[in-house]
């Protein structure tokens, strides 16, 4: 558990030093980044862990999780009329791990990363 939470302060410094020294767009090319989101979605999963005796808050909280996000994918999904529509998606860099996996999943969908337009 005090792993989990002290990755927390260290985030916050690592964002609050790129603020400090650049701008927004420096700090969303850093969250967006495949690192980042990868040590993101690996927080939420330790959450797993949290179980015993019959008892599953951090399961149960991971479950509460995916259901928003893949609500979230749904909601995008009805939004879209055409094959031909774009559409641009901003949510906490929590979400992107999922988000960016049902986008992939979606073989009628295309995937464009911010990495791709902010240079």
């Amino acid at each position: 558990m005090n792993g989990l939470i002290s990755q927390v302060p260290r985030e916050i410094e690592a964002m609050s030093r790129i603020l400090s020294r650049g701008t927004i767009s420096d700090l969303l090319r850093y969250i967006n980044q495949d690192e980042h989101v990868r040590r993101d979605h690996e927080f939420y999963m330790s959450m797993a862990q949290f179980a015993g005796n019959g008892e599953y808050p951090g399961p149960d909280l991971l479950a509460a999780w995916y259901q928003r996000n893949i609500r979230i994918y749904s909601n995008l999904r009805g939004i879209i009329d055409s094959p031909e529509d774009r559409v641009l998606v901003i949510y906490g860099s929590g979400h992107l791990f999922w988000l960016e996996r049902d986008v992939l999943d979606s073989p009628d969908l295309e995937l464009v990363r911010l990495s791709d337009y902010a240079k």
